[in-house]
């Protein structure tokens, strides 16, 4: 599964545990090559002339 609307995803979980009386046992993970290359993509937007960080960081 890639990524979902964490809401949409509460939704179904809910469905499916009413569904299954109470016994539906979630787990989930995440895809670290996908985070880093999220991060990556990201990163540089930070560090241009339009964002300013924070003073305490």
């Amino acid at each position: 599964m890639c990524y979902e609307n964490p809401l949409y995803m509460a939704e179904l979980a809910a469905m499916a545990d009413l569904i299954a009386a109470g016994r539906l046992q979630l787990g989930m993970d995440f895809n670290l090559k996908m985070l880093e290359a999220i991060v990556k993509e990201i990163k540089p937007a930070l560090t241009t002339k339009y964002y300013s960080a924070p003073s305490c960081f």
